[in-house]
């Protein structure tokens, strides 16, 4: 360990070394204190603290209490060893667990004394000959003879000049490649490939469960000091082992007790306590469902000047080099994954006791380092906060990884490590040389092509300078990225140097490239403003295709001609009736031709429509009546016991009589009171306080929307379309206008067919429909009734919108009518930016891959992917989308603040001629990325609000609801997604004991019936006695059982049903302690870790015999899923139907004995 050397040469020169309030001081003699100690010591500052805070008989006395171990019996591996051997055994072994060394040789070398130097070594340290196998399931280790050794010659002198390099590159490969048999063979080798006469080439290989990098060192130097002695015809010049790496082992075993690990988990609990399950740093390449460990390495030099003011900062702000990296490289990480918080692991030599330093073994720990980031925060803050958790993790080093992990509960994933992914080292090698009896020695820099990380960055300190290893799974990054992340942190390190009081959020870290991609990707092609209104667009349709029919609904239909003349008429009307522009009447109608009727009078008299569903609950209906300000209201007569409040002038517009006489003609108003950014309509939301919001779209929002889609469309006046949204759900515009504005037809669908898929399907056939327009939910559905009645359609275009659609669903449909005939477009939009935003053609190619990409942004709209302080994130990074251009609404009607916090200023333009909601951009809330093809990729909601079957949901309003409830202390509520589906489910603290839990649940959701729309109330409602609380004290959402695990063990165990699932259940009781285990129980939530998966696995395959590996059960945690893996789906399904006719012969005899006996 350093810093105990260190320790040792403040010593040898006199300097009294002390730590006083987390501050190091000393004394030394006049000169003593060298420049290069100094260094020394600042580099090791954090590790000396925690080293000096220990007692002196924990640290240093000379005295061990580590004694030798009785040989005799099976020798126990330490925790380290342990996680490798589970790692080898749950298939992530390979070349990533090697440690390599190359030396280059030049000069007069004794090969006979370099074989006998490292036979030396072999029998000097047991861990260079040891192996290890299983005892029931656990691991131990056994150690060989020394004389298993064998250096490896190869003697290249008497190839061509231009074939030595090859081959010697292809033996040194060969060599460091190497795949050990931990169960078998010593984990060291060395080979000596000989070049020249006096050139030479010495490689040496070690497994990981032998070694760690200080053991690199002990064993190059105990090497040169054998050799160079065996060279002077000295003996082994080398003092006794003391002890062992196995009495370490067996020390730490027996030195971790209850105790000790419960007061580190003090520190470790709180600590990581929160932490994300994985990064999210920008992948190139889809994460494999398997990790891998294919490697490549980028070489990354600091410039001299950097390092020095690096070396400054670190020193004026009175810490260490590597709390300055590690502080730089998480706000690197944060930056360009959009994460405040950073996980990242390193290593510590944990060697923190004298007589195990001359030892080979696997001594090295893992940190795992949490760092929070705050871009409010200055960099002279972060580094400060997060220094003070170096301080306090040195401090509780002694907690092993691996038993961190299970502490945590920390869930096994198979696609990466847990805990974190990114490691994060830096190494001090100044001054370290070595040095061999008439030879020159150069350490060779290797490429080993594995990595068991995503990442790993080694920081090196040398006589040179700073430069950066950054070793990338290649699976994952590509080097283009990480060329453009390492550029971004040289630009990052020069602004923390130079303006480490400013705030984090004002430091630039992207070069100019960057800016110009983010430009092209962000930039609009053209604006596609219009002066139009919506009413006047249509009415030019209808001097062209007045005969030809415009609305049908239940039989009935009006031409254009018809529905123009009747909508002039009522709009004549409510002119009469004081209807002014912009002033808001409501519309409450059903299904029928009377909607389009009323939407266009509106218009017409220069009014914007609010769309009211006679579904709505009469609370809520009433309410979006006061909060619009409505006094006019069109509403069919029968429905009017809606409404509660006084003061409204009432319209009944089935009664056409009321307005019969008016003017038939196209109402006219003055120009100056009406234009393209005249209100057109106001449509309702789910809001975050429990209210509705109402979002203000005008004519020109829409009108745009069209003209910018015709560049993706060709829609015609022979088009059919149906309206089967709700007219209160934007998506409805996107249907009326798109049949009205095209001369096309509209066919209304009657509630009681747009509820059955199956008379909604009929519909499409017999209409002839071109145009279908569903939410991914819903059209699942109607694919399903597709595939089994196979009817052929008319349909030209099925666009998708309203909520996430999941690709690989389309894959039966596409299957049978391919991707062309009709087209599936998949458009993202919300109401704030007029229905739709971005346009996506969905391709075969698309559904076979898990795709989340939402398209391209219309042409009139600008797309920013920004951070919370509304700065552009790298193109790759996930964001907040911003959107701007022409389909930005007006805002929220009447909620100034809110409208400060979502419609915002734009930033990044600049151009004077843009004025009002041209300089506008909506914060949608959405976190999206550009991916590589220049598409945005939808991630998911920000905040609170989610959307289930296309309808945009503030589960804070459910909650809301629920907590009004009085015998209801508390709610939550979330959207989970079991069997690929998503569903809100709401959780429940009940105030006082429940006499009928299932009367309660009733009880509550028929309340929430009559105050929020049936869409909101949630799937499932879960009472629990209380809610589970992570270790910060914060609710942990995450751990909330599934609605069918809520309930109680009875109802919610099934019992095995093969032979084969039977098996594996007793084996899993029998090993985890349970009288029972049901075929959907998790392994991991019933209490297994990952040495119980590796006895389990060794333990089925003995019963079952067959082979079964630890890597099957961590891919299949159920006895469900396990059982299938191992006889596969076919066995399992025969077994059962095999059992289902033994029952039913068993039955007909039974029967028969019946008959018999009467």
């Amino acid at each position: 360990m350093e810093e105990l050397n260190l320790l040792g040469q403040l010593k040898k020169a006199k300097i009294k070394l002390w730590a006083e309030e987390g501050q190091l001081k000393f004394f030394a003699p006049k000169g003593a204190m060298t420049p290069d100690l100094k260094a020394k010591v600042r580099s090791n500052k954090a590790k000396l603290i925690a080293l000096l805070g220990k007692s002196v008989s924990e640290v240093r006395t000379g005295i061990s209490d580590i004694q030798p171990c009785d040989r005799q019996k099976p020798l126990a591996v330490s925790y380290p060893q342990q996680r490798m051997w589970l790692m080898e055994h749950m298939g992530q072994g390979g070349v990533h667990n090697n440690i390599p060394a190359v030396l280059k040789l030049n000069g007069s070398l004794n090969s006979e004394n370099l074989n006998r130097a490292l036979k030396c070594l072999v029998k000097r340290h047991e861990s260079l000959r040891t192996v290890f196998y299983s005892s029931d399931g656990v691991p131990v280790q056994k150690i060989l003879s020394h004389t298993a050794f064998e250096l490896q010659l190869h003697d290249l002198t008497k190839l061509p000049q231009e074939q030595k390099k090859t081959s010697a590159d292809e033996l040194v490969k060969e060599q460091i490649s190497y795949v050990f048999n931990i169960d078998e063979e010593i984990l060291f080798r060395a080979s000596l490939i000989k070049l020249d006469e006096d050139e030479y080439l010495l490689a040496f290989v070690k497994h990981h469960i032998i070694s760690d990098g200080w053991s690199i060192g002990v064993l190059i130097n105990e090497f040169s000091t054998l050799y160079n002695a065996f060279c002077g015809n000295l003996p082994d010049p080398l003092p006794s082992m003391a002890i062992q790496y196995a009495d370490f082992a067996q020390w730490q075993r027996d030195d971790l007790s209850e105790k000790k690990i419960s007061d580190l988990m003090g520190f470790w609990g709180p600590y990581l306590g929160d932490v994300p399950p994985v990064h999210n740093l920008p992948l190139v390449f889809p994460r494999p469902e398997l990790q891998t460990y294919s490697a490549s390495l980028h070489h990354l030099s600091i410039p001299d000047e950097l390092y020095s003011k690096i070396n400054l900062l670190s020193y004026k702000l009175n810490t260490t080099m590597f709390a300055v990296m590690q502080s730089s490289f998480a706000l690197l990480l944060s930056l360009w994954s959009n994460e405040k918080r950073i996980v990242m692991g390193s290593p510590i030599a944990n060697r923190t006791r004298k007589e195990v330093e001359p030892i080979i073994g696997f001594f090295v720990n893992t940190f795992v380092l949490h760092t929070e980031i705050n871009l409010g925060d200055t960099f002279e803050c972060l580094l400060k906060h997060n220094y003070s958790n170096l301080l306090k993790c040195y401090s509780n080093q002694d907690m092993p990884f691996d038993l961190l992990i299970d502490q945590l509960k920390t869930e096994r994933v198979p696609s990466y490590n847990p805990l974190f992914q990114i490691m994060f080292a830096l190494q001090d090698i100044r001054g370290n040389s070595l040095k061999l009896k008439d030879l020159n020695v150069e350490i060779c820099r290797l490429e080993t092509g594995g990595s068991k990380f995503d990442l790993n960055i080694q920081v090196f300190e040398s006589d040179e300078g700073m430069s950066i290893d950054w070793e990338y799974n290649q699976n994952l990054f590509d080097e283009h990225f990480i060329g453009r992340i390492t550029n971004s942190f040289i630009l990052l390190l020069n602004e923390i140097v130079k303006n480490y009081q400013q705030p984090l959020s004002t430091l630039s870290y992207l070069d100019q490239s960057e800016h110009s991609a983010l430009e092209v990707l962000c930039k609009s092609d053209t604006s596609t403003a219009s002066n139009s209104l919506i009413h006047h667009r249509f009415e030019e349709v209808v001097k062209i295709h007045s005969d030809t029919i415009a609305v049908t609904c239940k039989g009935v239909s009006l031409t254009y001609g018809q529905l123009n003349e009747r909508s002039n008429k009522l709009a004549h009307y409510l002119i009469s009736q004081g209807v002014q522009p912009e002033q808001l009447v409501g519309i409450c109608v059903s299904r029928t031709i009377y909607m389009p009727i009323c939407i266009l009078a509106v218009l017409k008299a220069g009014g914007a429509y609010l769309p009211l569903d006679p579904n709505t609950p009469v609370e809520r209906f009433n309410f979006i009546l006061g909060d619009a300000g409505i006094k006019q209201l069109l509403i069919e007569d029968d429905l009017q016991y809606l409404v509660a409040l006084d003061g409204l002038n009432i319209v009944f517009p089935n009664q056409d009589e009321t307005y019969a006489h008016f003017s038939k003609e196209n109402p006219r108003l003055p120009d100056e009171k009406v234009s393209s950014s005249n209100l057109a309509y106001v449509i309702y939301t789910s809001g975050t306080t429990g209210k509705p919001k109402g979002a203000m779209v005008e004519h020109g929002n829409v009108v745009r929307l069209f003209s910018s889609c015709d560049l993706h469309f060709k829609f015609s006046s022979t088009d059919v379309w149906t309206l089967f949204h709700s007219y209160a759900f934007d998506f409805s515009v996107w249907e009326i206008w798109g049949a009205l504005f095209y001369g096309g037809r509209l066919v209304i669908v009657p509630e009681e067919v747009a509820r059955s898929t199956d008379l909604f399907y009929d519909l499409i056939i017999d209409e002839k429909v071109t145009v279908l327009n569903q939410t991914p939910s819903a059209f699942y559905v109607l694919a399903a009734v597709d595939s089994h009645l196979n009817k052929a359609t008319q349909l030209r275009y099925v666009v998708f919108g309203g909520e996430r659609l999941e690709t690989q669903k389309l894959i039966p449909w596409v299957t049978r009518h391919g991707d062309q005939s009709p087209q599936l477009i998949n458009m993202y939009g919300i109401t704030e930016t007029t229905v739709h935003a971005t346009f996506k053609q969905i391709t075969t190619a698309d559904t076979d891959i898990r795709s989340n990409s939402i398209g391209v942004p219309l042409n009139d709209l600008r797309f920013y992917v920004c951070n919370e302080y509304l700065d552009q994130v790298p193109a790759g990074t996930q964001g907040e989308l911003l959107v701007g251009g022409g389909g930005v609404t007006r805002g929220y009607h009447n909620r100034p603040e809110l409208n400060a916090e979502k419609f915002v200023v734009n930033p990044f333009i600049n151009d004077e001629n843009l004025v009002g909601q041209e300089r506008k951009l909506y914060r949608t809330g959405d976190l999206v990325r550009f991916n590589k093809q220049g598409e945005i990729d939808y991630i998911g909601r920000i905040d609170h609000q989610v959307k289930i079957r296309g309808f945009r949901i503030e589960l804070g309003e459910i909650e809301y609801q629920l907590r009004k409830n009085s015998k209801i202390k508390d709610a939550s509520v979330i959207v989970r997604n079991d069997n690929n589906e998503d569903n809100i489910v709401a959780y429940l603290q009940v105030a006082d004991q429940l006499d009928n839990e299932t009367q309660f649940i009733s009880d509550v959701r028929y309340s929430l019936l009559q105050s929020i729309p049936e869409y909101m109330v949630p799937a499932f409602l879960v009472v629990l006695d209380v809610f589970p609380i992570n270790i910060n004290g914060k609710l942990d959402t995450k751990e909330f059982p599934a609605p069918s695990l809520a309930q109680s063990n009875e109802q919610s165990y099934i019992a095995p049903d093969s032979d084969t699932e039977r098996r594996i259940a007793q084996i899993w009781a029998d090993e985890l302690g349970l009288e029972r285990v049901g075929v959907n129980d998790n392994f991991f939530e019933l209490g297994g870790n990952s040495l119980k998966l590796v006895s389990l696995a060794v333990k089925m395959s003995q019963v079952l015999d067959k082979p079964i590996t630890a890597l099957m059960v961590l891919q299949n945690p159920s006895i469900s899923q396990l059982a299938k893996a191992i006889v596969g789906q076919a066995d399992v399904a025969k077994e059962n139907v095999t059992k289902r006719l033994s029952q039913e012969k068993r039955k007909n005899l039974l029967k028969k004995r019946l008959r018999k006996r009467s």
